[in-house]
C-alpha cells in the first residue's frame, strides 16, 4: 500500500519545512528505496533511489525534489549512490557501487565515484574498489566509507581497513595512506569502529567513533588526530550527523542541533 512508500521532505536550520513530504514513487515501480539524499545548491533536495519494476529488474535513479515533489529523475546505469555530496562549484559528488539489474547481466565496472553536473549529466567514473584495499568492494555499501567533499580537497575514507585516500577535483586518485586510529580505552578485542565522518567548507574533518568516545579531528597531511572538547550544548547530542558550511551538526534521536567548534 502506500503507506509503505518512501518519503522525503526537508526542514533548515531554523526549524522550518523548506520541501514538502514527497513521495518517492514510479509508475511501473513495485518496490523503491531511497539510498541516500542531500540538499542542492538551489534549494531542492537530490536523493538516490533504487528500484525494481515489474518485470524484475533494477533501476537507478537520482531524483530532484522541490516544493511540488518530484521535479526531474535522472538514469544512473545500475550505479547504486550510497552517499551523495556537492562540491562548492555545483558538482555532485556519489560513492557507490554498480547493482545487478536483472539475472544475467554480471556486468559493470568496479568504480565506486562518480561526478554529475547540475541536471544529473555523469561527469566521470572513477576509483577501482581494489586502490582501497581488501573488503573495498563492500567499500560503499558496508555504512563504513565515507566521501568527503570540501571546497578544495576531496577524500575517501573505507574505515573497515583504514584506508584514507586523497582525490583531485576529476575524482582521480592522488594518494592512498593507512590511518592508525586513535587510541580509546576500550575492551579486549573490540573493534574500533569509525560512526560518521564529516568535512567543513574550509576542509577540516571530524570524525566519531562507536563507544562514545567524542568527536576527533583529523589532519590529513600528517594523519594526527586531536580529540575536540564539546560545548555543553552538543555533549548532549549523541551523533554527528553532518556540516554545513563550518558548523557540526549534531543529532540525537529526531533532534538536530548546529555547533561551532571554534576556539574550542
Amino acid at each position: 500500500g502506500n503507506r509503505d512508500r518512501p518519503k522525503i521532505w526537508a526542514y533548515d536550520q531554523t526549524a522550518q519545512q523548506v520541501i514538502p513530504l514527497a513521495e518517492i514513487w514510479f509508475p511501473d515501480a513495485i518496490s523503491v528505496r531511497i539510498k541516500a539524499a542531500t540538499a542542492t545548491p538551489d534549494h531542492k533536495i537530490v536523493a538516490s533511489v533504487v528500484a525494481r519494476n515489474q518485470s524484475n529488474q533494477l533501476e537507478t535513479r537520482l531524483c530532484f525534489v522541490g516544493q511540488s515533489g518530484i521535479s526531474k529523475t535522472v538514469e544512473t546505469d545500475h550505479f547504486i549512490a550510497e552517499q551523495l555530496r556537492y562540491s562548492m562549484d555545483g558538482v555532485l559528488w556519489a560513492l557507490g557501487h554498480r547493482g545487478i539489474s536483472a539475472p544475467g547481466d554480471s556486468g559493470g565496472d568496479d568504480l565506486t565515484v562518480r561526478r554529475f553536473q547540475a541536471d544529473g549529466t555523469q561527469l566521470s567514473a572513477t576509483v577501482s574498489a581494489t586502490r582501497l584495499g581488501p573488503k573495498a568492494g563492500a567499500l560503499s555499501n558496508n555504512g563504513e566509507s565515507f566521501l568527503l567533499v570540501s571546497s578544495s580537497r576531496k577524500f575517501l575514507f573505507n574505515s573497515t581497513n583504514a584506508r584514507f585516500a586523497e582525490l583531485d577535483n576529476e575524482g582521480k586518485v592522488l594518494r592512498v595512506d593507512t590511518l592508525a586510529f586513535p587510541q580509546f580505552r576500550t575492551p579486549a578485542g573490540t573493534r574500533i569502529k569509525l560512526m560518521a565522518a564529516v568535512i567543513t567548507s574550509s576542509g577540516k574533518i571530524f570524525c566519531a567513533f562507536a563507544r562514545g568516545n567524542g568527536i576527533w579531528e583529523l589532519d590529513p597531511d600528517v594523519l594526527k588526530w586531536r580529540p575536540i572538547e564539546q560545548s555543553d550544548g552538543a555533549e548532549r547530542y549523541s551523533g554527528l550527523f553532518g556540516s554545513e558550511k563550518e558548523l557540526l551538526i549534531m543529532r540525537s534521536a529526531n533532534t538536530y542541533g548546529w555547533f561551532s567548534l571554534r576556539g574550542e
